[in-house]
């Protein structure tokens, strides 16, 4: 029974310690609070940028990863996650440009069909009332 409980105490220690997390502190005192609310997703898209599918926690001003390698560890920066977070934010503006432009012309689409098959511009912005509200 002794040599049970010890095999498995002894299991217990390894596996802890073939797994333990990287802990990667910043200091946050630059960060705005939106950068600091989407610290999770900059690290994780940093990883994964880096080939490794590692989603971090987040306590305090300390990312904590499962497993990383040293050169992603090595761009958990202050500097490169601002600098991550400030492109994602470009990325996301231009898609949302993108997004209206699409939406614009596919309403210009519409209203030319729906002239086409005679409506009136009265009677188009009563159907534009009508679905808006």
């Amino acid at each position: 029974m002794t040599r049970i409980i010890l095999s498995l105490f002894l299991l217990l220690f390894l596996s802890s310690s073939v797994y333990a997390d990287v802990i990667i502190t910043l200091d946050l005192s630059s960060f705005t609070q939106t950068q600091k609310n989407h610290l999770k997703a900059i690290g994780y898209r940093i990883a994964y940028e880096q080939g490794e599918n590692e989603v971090p926690g987040v306590v305090g001003n300390q990312l904590i990863f499962n497993n990383l390698s040293e050169s992603t560890q090595a761009l958990m920066t202050e500097e490169n996650i601002i600098a991550e977070f400030e492109e994602a934010k470009a990325e996301m503006l231009a898609a949302s440009e993108a997004e209206k432009i699409l939406l614009e012309n596919l309403r210009a689409s519409i209203i030319t069909k729906y002239k086409g098959l005679g409506f009136t511009n009265e009677e188009l912005k009563y159907m534009y009332l009508l679905f808006t509200n």
